[in-house]
């Protein structure tokens, strides 16, 4: 069973899942996400929502016999895999807005380096925790 797959590197319209919750518990969660350094991870309140499903789901659908050791594993992999797709996000929004503009070819290189630079540093811890994982295995 496949619990996340890869994401497609291309932006699209995505649906939207409205959650009512108070007042309080927005501002909650947005300080959290603002002012807490566990927070700091996330992008915002829609991406600690989103992260926090996820994790739920994969608990549940994880209870049955894996090991708690395991379960960590994998949401340390997971968490690593999300940062991946967030810096390929983001890197792919600004490919668009070089595409918009008539920039001149040092700056697109360099813009695109930094993407590169970026995107090579999470493949390469995603990389090491699947490492650690391995050889704990």
């Amino acid at each position: 069973m496949i619990l996340y797959q890869f994401p497609e590197y291309v932006l699209i319209d995505m649906p939207t899942v409205e959650v009512v919750v108070s007042d309080g518990q927005k501002a909650n969660w947005k300080i959290f996400v603002e002012k807490t350094s566990e927070g700091k991870k996330y992008d915002s309140v829609s991406d600690l929502v989103r992260s926090a499903v996820e994790e739920q789901i994969a608990r549940e659908l994880g209870q049955e016999g894996v090991p708690e050791e395991i379960e960590d594993m994998f949401f340390d992999i997971q968490s690593q895999f999300e940062n991946l797709h967030k810096k390929l996000s983001l890197a792919n929004e600004s490919l668009q807005v070089l595409n918009k503009h008539n920039l001149d070819e040092d700056t697109v290189d360099h813009i695109v380096g930094e993407h590169t630079k970026i995107i090579q540093e999470e493949i390469e811890l995603l990389q090491d925790e699947v490492e650690s994982v391995e050889k704990d295995d």
